[in-house]
This record gives structure tokens, sequence and C-alpha cells, in this order.
């Protein structure tokens, strides 16, 4: 399983840098990995579907990845 989430990629060595990366979970729900920030998309409709599930990172909040 898969979102996307709002992640801090700034490790705590500067000002916080976040991010909205696709976040990846493990069997148990809980998220193990992350991928490169971006907007990919076959066609326009598909970009606004990625831009859609964006906004629903910030109603769920930071990972803690």
């Amino acid at each position: 399983m898969w979102n996307h989430r709002i992640v801090d990629v700034s490790d705590g060595v500067e000002e916080p840098i976040y991010e909205i990366r696709e976040v990846f979970y493990n069997s148990k729900g809980l998220p193990y990995a992350h991928g490169d920030a971006a907007i990919v998309g076959e066609n326009l409709e598909e970009m606004q579907e990625v831009l859609y599930q964006f906004a629903e990172a910030f109603k769920i909040g930071r990972a803690h990845v």
C-alpha cells in the first residue's frame, strides 16, 4: 500500500524542508520507505489526479519514515 504524505527531508540539520512524496507501508500498515518528490502522469487527467492526492496529503499530515 502507498499514498502521498508530507515528509520532512531536512534531516534536522537546517530549517525544515518538506516535500510531498509517495510513502510505502509494510503489512502492518507502518511506513517503511518513500519515493522521490514528483508530479508524473501519462496525460493531464492523470496529473490532475496526482494533484488531488497531494491535496489529500495535507489532510493526512506528516509521515515519520
